[in-house]
């Protein structure tokens, strides 16, 4: 039998198999078929909420290849203090994909980067606050967040580094971040390459720390 012969009887036989019926509804905690299934329809769209490309074809074809899970939907790569333009691009995108189809999760990513641009960016009270850190009035710092050490400093280029998980303006500055996501709509976050930011906490109580604030604040 020849290749072409039996591609297409391959392709006949998967024609005539019996389509699964997925089921995508959660309330707060998601079954391992429910996560199956939106594990099935997964598509990686860099950038979809923050005005790279055509929203409405993006859409449209996200909708025709029945995709349920958005990957890497927003993120940062350094350039920080481009964060509130790119919040307020994903609220109006995030809302047009959930209009197109309400079942679909955006994720959103939190890199192993941060550079100096984020020391433009002001830290909200209610960020300290949850963090148990004093309410000022203040920016990031940056020099608080690289490992003290001077490991992976300047990795990513001048100015922009590997943060280390173990300091509290790191925890502080990814609580911030994934808390603005959710509110942007997204409810999955990628917390990026998590071992080389974990070099200081090998137990992972740190990153527990993270996580665990994360999804208080998206419950």
């Amino acid at each position: 039998m020849g290749l072409r012969t039996r591609c297409l009887c391959c392709g006949l036989l998967l024609a005539f198999l019996p389509v699964v019926a997925r089921d995508y509804r959660f309330d707060r905690h998601m079954s391992e078929e429910v996560l199956r299934s939106y594990l099935s329809r997964s598509m990686t769209v860099l950038d979809l909420m923050t005005g790279h490309g055509d929203l409405d074809d993006n859409i449209r074809m996200l909708t025709n290849c029945g995709v349920k899970f958005a990957g890497r939907a927003i993120y940062l790569w350094g350039q920080e203090a481009d964060l509130p333009r790119k919040l307020e691009l994903a609220k109006k995108s995030a809302a047009r994909v959930r209009d197109a189809d309400p079942e679909i999760i955006l994720q959103a990513c939190v890199f192993e980067i941060v550079s100096q641009s984020v020391t433009n960016l002001p830290v909200p009270d209610w960020a300290l606050t949850a963090l148990g850190q004093p309410v000022e009035k203040r920016n990031f710092r940056y020099e608080a967040m690289v490992y003290p050490d001077g490991r992976d400093r300047d990795l990513w280029g001048p100015g922009a580094s590997v943060p280390d998980v173990s300091c509290d303006e790191t925890k502080l500055w990814f609580y911030y971040l994934a808390a603005s996501y959710i509110d942007a709509g997204c409810e999955a976050i990628h917390f990026g390459q998590a071992e080389i930011m974990n070099r200081n906490d090998r137990g992972l109580d740190n990153w527990a720390q993270v996580i665990d604030r994360a999804r208080q604040y998206a419950a």
